[in-house]
């Protein structure tokens, strides 16, 4: 089985056959995006990458020496190397982009990928510094050495990893993939691409044009009703101020007059 191809399977797949192993940690599922990009960009089989970090981390459970902390997929070691059970021995990422990223490198670099080898900071003593052309990996053994190799999953035995059985125990997790069914109603729906709207050109006008249609008139207003309006009291005739005076004048003397009548006649009783 090659390991730089075009996809064999489906990211729907890939997706149902961690969903089906009930011990998978829900890393795998988070990473999944990430591992297939990262193999995608080195033209890698983006199934045989998946089932690789599975096999390596005990679906994403890191049971392990190496614990999740490292964001290390698939057991990279440094450098100058070290036992299999020694912690320190194995390279620490920063992030999982990062060393899904390494890993996808080293795994491209086995197989002879294209744009391979790359350029490594951490081994640039290994005849790795003339690879600069190539980009930049953070693959911490990206050894020249190393280059086309493995370019089949089942060759990884005793290359990779010191088992014999290493690489075809892949393969078998690859063809369980094969084996998921995904039903119509769940397939990625793929993007529909949208026909342009087409604006009407105007028509060049004849000289027998149809007849205007009329618009229907508004409805005319009927015109308001004025309401009877009631009579205005008579007004009074304006009387000045020094008429006023006078006739209070007058109207106070008479009173007066009056009321010392009134009084006489009392004391003359």
């Amino acid at each position: 089985m090659k390991i730089i191809n075009k996809p064999t399977a489906t990211y729907k797949q890939c997706e149902l056959w961690i969903k089906s192993k009930r011990t998978a940690n829900k890393l795998a599922l988070e990473n999944l995006p990430i591992m297939w990009d990262c193999a995608i960009k080195n033209s890698i089989d983006p199934v045989v990458l998946i089932a690789q970090s599975m096999k390596e981390t005990g679906w994403y459970n890191f049971g392990g020496v190496v614990p999740a902390s490292f964001h290390n997929p698939c057991g990279l070691k440094i450098t100058k190397g070290g036992g299999d059970y020694e912690v320190g021995a194995h390279m620490r990422f920063k992030s999982w982009e990062e060393g899904i990223m390494a890993q996808s490198d080293h795994l491209a670099l086995y197989a002879g990928g294209p744009n391979m080898p790359k350029y490594s900071p951490e081994c640039a003593s290994h005849q790795n510094a003339n690879c600069k052309a190539n980009g930049t990996t953070q693959d911490p053994r990206h050894f020249t050495y190393l280059f086309g190799k493995c370019p089949t999953v089942e060759s990884l035995g005793c290359n990779w990893a010191p088992s014999a059985s290493y690489g075809t125990d892949i393969v078998k997790m690859i063809n369980e993939v094969y084996a998921i069914e995904v039903p119509p109603h769940i397939e990625e729906p793929k993007p529909v691409e949208k026909e342009p709207v087409k604006i009407p050109e105007k028509q060049p006008t004849t000289s027998q044009e149809a007849p205007a249609i009329k618009q229907p008139a508004a409805p005319q207003k009927t015109p308001a009703v004025n309401k009877p309006t009631a009579p205005k009291a008579p007004q009074k005739p304006i009387v000045n101020n020094k008429e006023k005076f006078e006739q209070g004048l007058k109207k106070g003397l008479s009173n007066f007059k009056k009321n010392m009548k009134i009084v006489k006649n009392k004391f003359k009783k």
